[in-house]
């Protein structure tokens, strides 16, 4: 399920294509992929742009 507005997020455990980090949002520690094949690294932020299950999707903020 995608959303219609993104919210932020901070990554707190690496993202990488394929597989599933860790990232802080609302208050909360959260599974999260990037289906882009991107790379996220600890502390920067990305957009909550879904959900799959309890894995959040994110993307990068250009």
């Amino acid at each position: 399920m995608f959303f219609d507005y993104f919210e932020e997020a901070i990554v707190a455990e690496e993202i990488r294509p394929g597989k599933c980090g860790r990232v802080r949002f609302q208050c909360s520690w959260w599974p999260a992929k990037c289906n882009k094949g991107k790379t996220f690294k600890p502390g920067e932020l990305v957009y909550v742009v879904g959900i799959d299950k309890i894995t959040l999707l994110v993307e990068g903020i250009a």
